[in-house]
């Protein structure tokens, strides 16, 4: 990928971002600390690390498979895994989440 194509696709994924609200507050993943980490790799894949605020909320899980969705439509980004820490069966929700069949 371009140089300017990775530089547009990072702000547009970080804006993304700070714009997207938790489910349960009015303030953004980003103020919450949900995202404990972002990378944009130069060839379009987005990794997140996330930890949701309630462990055993499905609303949680929908509301981060949505923001899945919506980064894909990133211009420039070719795909997205969100990773779940901090919550018990993690491993369940990261599969879920990142399931193209999974939530709608």
């Amino acid at each position: 990928m371009k140089k300017k194509h990775y530089e547009h696709a990072q702000r547009q994924v970080f804006k993304t971002l700070q714009q997207w609200k938790d489910p349960h507050n009015t303030a953004s993943f980003i103020s919450l600390d949900v995202v404990k980490s972002m990378e944009v790799s130069l060839d379009g894949m987005v990794e997140l690390t996330v930890n949701p605020s309630r462990p055993h909320c499905p609303c949680c899980i929908y509301d981060l498979a949505h923001l899945r969705k919506k980064l894909t439509q990133v211009k420039h980004v070719l795909g997205v895994h969100i990773e779940v820490q901090g919550v018990p069966e993690s491993g369940r929700w990261t599969r879920l989440i990142n399931d193209e069949v999974g939530v709608e």
